[in-house]
């Protein structure tokens, strides 16, 4: 595979990770199962030559599968097979072979909830294992070896189904001899070999969801009831974005600071506690108005447009008698409930002294509250003056 093919497919790779928008998904216990495919690139370091972190991408290119199974918020297992081609392309004992590289790994995640957040955008792990390798030698016998695997990189989610990964392992095998076929050279007692790998990650089977929202269990805060994703799952009837277990008006929509209760006139009380649901007053009374600034909230207040006293209803009281002024018949003189508001009758004639012409002597309505003169008092009068 040529230089330029292998570039393409990493700008492809790239490419692809940074036009899809990224979620926060992540390897949990509702999302158990992924398989990989990737590409890669390997080094060895052997008898005759050391090509660690040297890119010869024209001959040492590599691919290959895995799957990936969840055991816990901080450990993965991982199963990979590489397929690649081991060579040294400038020593003077020249090989070149192909190789099946197998490796079993504990990932150890980072992004697991205490070092990182487990649904972080880039999720960095490292890992250790054992493997197996198998190396067609060509004209030579075909080789073997075991190998001691460690190893790190990241995952970067794409979609709830896809996830950009990046590995690099590098290879301790037990064996000096199957790949360059020599013991000698720098007698380390070693033929090792560097990976690097990119690639996709996709999920196997759909995740876990109980209530059949379509929303994960992992997700869904509500797993046992359906709802919506923009409330985590759970039910919000009236879509206020407050949650029915939450509302204490589930039926109406309203706002979060009033436990999902509307406040229909925006004067900051909810209408579950306003007096006045519909016109905006204050707290003091209760979201009423008390338009005539009299202490007295309007819903209670008989004259709200005109100040008045506790003790008339919120009505104007003149002469401060306790009867208001449209019930007082004697509006500036003081009286009582009993007299409309007007002063008793002095002399019980049935005329009140404030119409009674004849306050201290008994007389008639008719009279204006005086004593009638009859005509026999009329000549006794005259007879008396003459």
């Amino acid at each position: 595979m040529k230089t330029a093919n292998i570039t393409g497919i990493l700008l492809a790779l790239t490419c692809m990770m940074f036009a899809m928008p990224l979620q926060t998904n992540a390897q949990t216990v509702e999302n158990k199962t992924w398989m990989r495919l990737f590409i890669g690139h390997q080094e060895y370091d052997g008898d005759y030559v050391n090509e660690m972190l040297q890119f010869g991408v024209g001959h040492d290119v590599a691919g290959g599968a895995g799957v990936q199974q969840y055991l816990s918020p901080s450990f993965d297992a991982d199963l990979s097979v590489t397929l690649g081609r081991l060579d040294d392309e400038y020593a003077p004992n020249h090989f070149s072979m192909y190789m099946i590289n197998t490796n079993l790994m504990l990932n150890y995640k980072l992004a697991n909830g205490y070092i990182f957040k487990e649904y972080s955008k880039v999720q960095p792990f490292i890992a250790t294992g054992a493997g197996y390798s198998f190396f067609v030698r060509g004209t030579e016998p075909d080789a073997s070896a075991f190998q001691l695997p460690a190893g790190a990189g990241f995952d970067i989610p794409i979609s709830e189904n896809v996830g950009f990964t990046y590995q690099a392992t590098y290879n301790r095998t037990f064996s000096d001899h199957n790949v360059d076929g020599s013991f000698q050279g720098d007698n380390s007692d070693h033929d090792d070999f560097l990976v690097h790998t990119v690639g996709l990650k996709f999920r196997l089977g759909a995740a876990q969801d109980t209530d059949q929202d379509g929303i994960a269990d992992s997700k869904d805060e509500c797993p046992n009831v359906i709802g919506e994703a923009k409330t985590n799952g759970c039910p919000d009837r009236d879509g206020d974005l407050v949650i029915d277990s939450e509302d204490r008006c589930p039926n109406r929509a309203g706002m979060a600071k009033f436990n999902g209760c509307p406040d229909t006139d925006a004067d900051g009380i909810a209408d579950y506690e306003d007096e006045c649901p519909s016109i905006a007053g204050s707290r003091e009374f209760d979201g009423c108005k008390d338009t005539d600034s009299d202490g007295i909230a309007d819903n209670t207040d008989a004259c709200p447009k005109l100040a008045g006293t506790e003790k008339t209803d919120g009505c104007p009281d003149n002469d401060r008698d306790g009867v208001m002024n449209k019930a007082d018949n004697c509006p500036d003189k003081v009286g009582d409930k009993v007299n409309n508001g007007c002063p008793p009758d002095a002399d019980s004639d049935g005329v009140l002294d404030a119409s009674d012409e004849c306050p201290q002597l008994a007389g008639v309505k008719d009279n204006n509250g005086c004593p009638v003169v009859t005509q026999e008092m009329k000549d006794t009068i005259n007879l008396i003056f003459q």
